[in-house]
Formats: structure tokens, C-alpha cells, sequence
């Protein structure tokens, strides 16, 4: 049942998200060692991989969000690529609040708090 309302709730609301996830990969894409993947996004949310271990971005993403009180990724995994981490990001209501230049300043914080 919560599925179904859910769905009722956010059918709508997915061309926004998905015109969402790709304006935030064209304000990450072109980082240093970001990668956008599938780029360009093809639903409502993509991965990223970011230069550094599984726990140097963990570690990184807290400090972020105890110093702005955002959160930015929520799981980061380990990638197959050697010396990168990955998460999946995906477009919601908040991504609206940002603009792509916000986003971009948040993800190259992030990228300097990494190394």
C-alpha cells in the first residue's frame, strides 16, 4: 500500500527529477576525478565515483554535512576502479533548493576534504 501511494505521489514528479539529475551531473561533471555514471543519466538518480577510499569519502561527506548540515551522498561504496569510491545519487524534492552552482561549490568541498 505505501508503494502504491507513493507512486501515486511522485509519478508526476519524475520528468522534474530526472531534468534534476541531469543538471546535477552537468554541474559535477569535469570535476577532478569525478565521474558521472551513466553519463548522461538515463532515469532519476546516476553514480558517481570520486577519487579516494571507501572511508576517506565516508569521513568526508560527515564532515560536510556536521559543518553545512547537508547531506550530500548516502552510501559510498567501495568502486572496482582501484583508488576510487562510488554512490548513487539520486534526484529528489531537496535538489530543487540547490542551484548548480551550489552544487558544484558542495562537490569540490567535498573533493578537497577527500584528499
Amino acid at each position: 500500500l505505501a508503494a502504491r501511494k507513493g507512486l501515486r505521489e511522485r509519478l508526476d514528479l519524475m520528468p522534474s527529477f530526472h531534468k534534476e539529475i541531469r543538471r546535477v551531473a552537468d554541474a559535477i561533471r569535469g570535476l577532478p576525478g569525478v565521474l558521472v555514471t551513466p553519463d548522461p543519466p538515463q532515469a532519476t538518480s546516476m553514480h558517481i565515483q570520486l577519487p579516494g577510499t571507501q572511508e576517506k569519502v565516508e569521513a568526508a561527506v560527515l564532515d560536510l554535512a556536521e559543518e553545512t548540515g547537508i547531506w550530500l551522498l548516502d552510501r559510498v561504496f567501495a568502486s572496482p576502479v582501484q583508488g576510487m569510491a562510488m554512490a548513487e545519487l539520486t534526484a529528489g524534492t531537496g535538489t530543487f533548493d540547490f542551484t548548480s552552482d551550489e552544487i558544484r561549490a558542495l562537490f569540490q568541498t567535498l573533493l578537497g576534504r577527500i584528499s
